[in-house]
C-alpha cells in the first residue's frame, strides 16, 4: 500500500508465486476508482507473463476482461515500423 496526496494505490501478491494478483487505486474516502487483476501467468522467456487481464471502473459501472492467447515479451520489431514519412510539400527541419 502506498499513500499518495488524493489516496493510496494498493498491490495484492498471490500467496503461492509472489506474483502481482490485482492493483487498485482509492480515493481520499477510500472509494475504489479502478482495479487491474492478473491470472494466467505463462512463462515467456524465462518471465512470468499474465495472459488473463481484468480492468474494472466502479464508478462507471465499467470494466473489461483481455486474454492474450500468443503473447511474446518484447519482439523484435523492425525500424520502419516507427518510421514516418515526410508529407508532400514538408520541410525538414532538424532540431
Amino acid at each position: 500500500r502506498q499513500e499518495t496526496a488524493d489516496g493510496a494505490q494498493v498491490v495484492a501478491f498471490a500467496a503461492d508465486t509472489l506474483l502481482p494478483a490485482a492493483i487498485e487505486e482509492l480515493d481520499g474516502d477510500g472509494v475504489l476508482l479502478w482495479r487491474a487483476t492478473f491470472t494466467g501467468y505463462r512463462d515467456s522467456g524465462g518471465v512470468p507473463l499474465a495472459t488473463r487481464i481484468g480492468i474494472e471502473l466502479p464508478q462507471a459501472q465499467q470494466s473489461v476482461d483481455i486474454t492474450l492467447s500468443d503473447p511474446e515479451l518484447n519482439p523484435a520489431l523492425p525500424a520502419t515500423l516507427f518510421a514516418l514519412p515526410t508529407p508532400p510539400g514538408a520541410t525538414i527541419a532538424p532540431l
